[in-house]
């Protein structure tokens, strides 16, 4: 390491420039990125069970649609009928919304004589504008009305926006296209207080807006946060410069990097700013703190500079190597947005530690001698930090099993917490409470029986074979299975419409049986249908009556719990289908959980990875396995109080919070490297284990503190995002750097007392 700086040095002027023309060249890629989130490319991938969803979604029906819920107690008056009329035949102007379902297709099924009848509910509401309380009455009996579009208390209705199928479309389209839908109601006369929105676009979009305000806001907010910490820290403007410059480098050379490979930057992929920036700047604080305290000792400029940067640069060497491990083992979850992520950070932490060992002895050797450390307006701060550290090393020191003991109460009572909450992925759930989306959802739960679809196909191999009495019969009584699980809140089809029209047509015999009991019929029926002004029969049975749809709605929103459902649906079929009849589950959120197991199994096992390949680079660059394996133990205590905690306080927690995990692994490990670094070297150099702490203390200490506050001053800003990702890096994260702090001050130099960490002379 002492070679490397030496050559930068001698050749600094070239450095400079290679460093501007790199920083150009990248700042150019990265000023070419699109910042958007495209469901297939990012969540899902190239799957061929999207493939058929989106196929019968184009044939069918799309759940890539919006659910607009409106407050209105006099929906069925003639004015607000016409009002919604108008906004309806304005939403169809977009070109982006394919349909739209609301209680203007409302239908009521009637006979007169034996001639079948179709009603529309809104057109009676209008010619009667005095039976508007009993036709609103009759809606909310209507098991294929009630349920989709209509309130419990009849007080709101929902309108259904469904966009046309693009598997290409990016993020920044679902924004415009619900903010267009939500514009249209509001021309049309409706009061923003009158409307709530859910639905998946509509996360989607919210996903997209928050991808902008990380990048444009929170980052900036981030990088002022940091230098002013380096400057409080140091009080003099030279440190947060190196540190800015060092820091912004990494973070252009990585978004540019990411961006010549893909060209996007997705809402996963802003996490890599402010974390590679918030990473650079450690490294480079632990290299100005080091500098200064050897001039401290009496050295001079150029001696200060190489030893700084041979001492803390091997250290700084393993902690990113560990950094980088923890970071790149996101790319075992089999998830391109994930993927693109670990790309990002590992690169990012790789060129940080690189330009910081090259630019900043450059830096260094290009300004005047600065006054040591502890002269002038600094010295009130660093008694302080003194004051903390000594108190630490005397307390470990005196009372290590004490330490021990207390530091294993904490673990054992994270591990009591770990059972009690399980992984899920709510993609309404992604946003704090008081997000608009999060809200209107709320909302939703509370007024309607529940937003989260399924869409089930039933498929036959004969044409007309949904003709087929018997054959729809089992398809029935699969429905009303699925109908009496306790998380299902509606199932209904064909079989419905078929009931409806018997009952009509036939009431006799529709009360003895609900079905039609011949071929013939059921076909007869289909066209009375069609002939009578019936709509919408193409949404749910296709042209040749091979393929049917039966819509489920749910009540929970999770991912996860989504899937679980609609497999055990789906296992279900065999029981009541007959043998030439298959049942496929599908919709964006089911697809979504279906492959969360996949994504979940890869985000443990990378965590278990990273924790394997940290422990095995610990114990090469301490030149011990045991000591590198027992180095271990202060750095799973952050993550199990994270996962601890999560346990107490909640029952289902996102599973993104796996990559905090990883990310807490990766960088809280950083302050175990210096200390055991730095106690190898004093133990080397022939001190016993007790003054080698002190020393240790006294070199690095400081620094260790110095870059736990400047890592939790820079990620407690995240925590003022919406997204619940990046909130999770402004509150679990500091709190797990807080805590792998105290257990490199208390509980390292406490197993260090009794021997449980020790080296060779």
């Amino acid at each position: 390491m002492r070679t490397w700086v030496q050559f930068v040095l001698r050749y600094r002027y070239a450095v400079i420039a290679v460093w501007l023309g790199l920083t150009g060249l990248a700042a150019w890629s990265a000023s070419r990125a699109e910042m958007t989130t495209r469901l297939g490319e990012d969540m899902i991938g190239d799957r061929p069970e999207f493939k058929r969803y989106l196929e019968r979604a184009r044939n069918f029906r799309s759940d890539g649609s919006i659910i607009v819920g409106i407050q209105d107690p006099e929906m069925l008056k003639p004015a607000n009928l016409k009002r919604l009329q108008e906004t309806v035949d304005k939403l169809l102007e977009l070109p982006e919304v394919g349909y739209v379902s609301s209680i203007l297709g409302a239908q009521r099924i009637d006979s007169v004589g034996k001639t079948l009848h179709i009603t529309k509910y809104a057109d009676e509401a209008r010619e009667h504008p005095e039976r508007a309380a009993a036709v609103l009455a009759r809606m909310q009996a209507d098991e294929q009305v009630g349920p989709l579009f209509l309130s419990a208390d009849g007080r709101s209705h929902a309108v259904v926006v469904e966009f046309t199928v693009d598997d290409t479309r990016a993020g920044e389209d679902a924004t415009w296209m619900v903010s267009n839908s939500v514009e249209t109601f509001k021309a049309c006369g409706y009061a923003q207080e009158q409307l709530h929105v859910t639905g998946f676009t509509a996360a989607l979009a919210e996903s997209v807006e928050q991808l902008h305000f990380n990048v444009k806001t929170i980052f900036p907010i981030v990088s002022i946060i940091l230098i002013l910490a380096v400057w409080l820290l140091f009080r003099r403007l030279w440190p947060a410069v190196v540190s800015l410059a060092v820091s912004m480098t990494a973070v252009i050379w990585a978004v540019g990097f990411l961006v010549a490979l893909d060209g996007r930057i997705n809402t996963l992929v802003s996490l890599t700013p402010p974390v590679v920036l918030i990473v650079a700047f450690s490294d480079v604080v632990h290299l100005c703190s080091a500098y200064l305290m050897s001039l401290a000792q009496g050295r001079t400029r150029d001696e200060a500079i190489l030893e700084s940067g041979s001492e803390v640069g091997r250290a700084c060497l393993l902690t990113s190597a560990t950094t980088f491990v923890g970071f790149a083992s996101f790319g075992l979850v089999p998830q391109p947005a994930m993927r693109a992520t670990a790309t990002a950070l590992s690169f990012g932490v790789a060129v940080a530690l690189l330009i910081a060992l090259t630019l900043v002895p450059v830096l260094f050797s290009f300004g005047k001698t600065p006054a040591p450390l502890r002269r002038g307006t600094t010295a009130l701060i660093h008694r302080g930090m003194d004051w903390l550290l000594n108190a630490a090393r005397q307390m470990a020191a005196a009372r290590p099993r004490t330490i021990i003991a207390v530091f294993g109460l904490v673990g054992l009572a994270a591990a009591a917490g770990t059972p009690y909450f399980t992984f899920d992925a709510d993609f309404y759930r992604r946003f704090d409470e008081s997000n608009t989306l999060t809200v209107d959802t709320d909302w939703f739960k509370t007024n309607f029986r529940g937003t989260n679809m399924l869409e089930l196909y039933v498929e036959t191999d004969q044409k007309n074979g949904l003709f087929d009495a018997d054959r729809l019969r089992s398809i029935a009584a699969y429905q009303q299975a699925i109908s009496e699980r306790p998380n299902v809140e509606s199932a209904t089809s064909l079989v419905d419409l078929f009931k409806s029209i018997h009952a009509a047509m036939v009431p006799v015999r529709a009360a003895a049986d609900p079905l039609p009991d011949s071929r013939e019929l059921l076909a007869q029926y289909l066209l009375l249908f069609e002939s009578s002004g019936g709509e919408e029969l193409s949404r749910i049975v296709d042209f040749d009556r091979r393929e049917m749809v039966i819509g489920i709605r749910l009540s929970g929103d999770g991912a996860r719990s989504t899937a679980q459902e609609g497999q055990a649906i789906q296992d279900m079929a065999p029981q009541y289908l007959k043998a030439d009849t298959r049942a496929e589950t599908t919709g964006l959120v089911f697809l979504l959980g279906f492959f969360f197991e996949e994504i979940l199994g890869g985000q443990r096992n990378g965590l278990i990875l990273s924790f394997a390949l940290i422990a095995l680079l610990m114990s090469i660059g301490l030149y011990s396995l045991r000591v590198g394996l027992i180095s271990m133990i202060p750095n799973l205590l952050p993550v199990g109080v994270i996962v601890g905690m999560m346990g107490f306080c909640f029952t289902h927690v996102d599973s993104d919070v796996v990559l905090i995990l990883i990310i807490a692994i990766g960088i809280g490990v950083d302050d175990t490297i210096h200390f055991l670094t730095r106690f190898r070297t004093e133990i080397f150099r022939g001190s016993d284990p007790r003054t080698a702490v002190a020393e240790t203390f006294s070199y690095a200490g400081r620094g260790i503190l110095m870059t736990t506050i400047i890592l939790v001053a820079g990620f407690l800003p995240l925590a003022l995002s919406s997204y619940i990702t990046m909130k999770y890096l402004g509150t679990l994260l500091p709190l797990a750097l807080v805590v792998a702090l105290a257990a490199d001050v208390l509980l390292v130099p406490a197993m260090i007392e009794v021997g449980i960490v020790r080296f060779r002379r």
